[in-house]
């Protein structure tokens, strides 16, 4: 039967302890086995890397990433401490930021894309209102989107 996890933020899969559980080695071990097995293990083979565990008690922190390579979890067993918090901030951060790749791009931004069907026509208008009303920055900004797009395209959307 799966656990519940504590929280899940975007890509990190955290689980808070009682305090000063992992101090016991063998809680410390339960603890890692529990978040590799019910959590991240399950996880799509090619969405591992993506995917960071955190466990936490208070004084002990675990960092559970996926190494490409060698394709298994490794773990990051410190104590709590400034440096271990600043680098749980940082992940904290980069969770919402997409990973930039072509792919990626393909994906979000092709004609089909979910978004692009949402969004176009909104942007289509507000494009042309504010071209309609003479907003310059909108003007300049146009311009440069449209001399480039011609110049990639060899003068094909005349």
């Amino acid at each position: 039967m799966l656990g519940r996890t504590d929280a899940l933020y975007g890509n990190l899969v955290i689980e808070f302890k009682k305090h000063d559980l992992l101090s016991s080695n063998a809680e410390l071990r339960t603890a890692i086995k529990q978040i590799r097995e019910q959590y991240l293990e399950r996880i799509d083979e090619n969405r591992k890397p993506n995917f960071v565990g955190i466990v936490f008690d208070g004084k002990k922190i675990v960092f559970v990433k996926y190494d490409i390579k060698d394709k298994i979890w490794l773990e990051n067993i410190r104590d709590f401490s400034e440096n271990s918090l600043f680098d749980w901030i940082l992940l904290l951060v980069g969770v919402k930021k997409k990973q930039v790749h072509p792919s990626l791009l393909r994906k979000d931004f092709a004609i089909d894309s979910p978004i692009i069907r949402k969004h176009i026509s909104v942007l289509y208008k507000k494009l042309g209102s504010a071209l309609d009303n003479g907003h310059e920055r909108a003007k300049v900004l146009f311009n440069e989107w449209d001399k480039t797009f011609r110049y990639i395209y060899g003068g094909i959307l005349d």
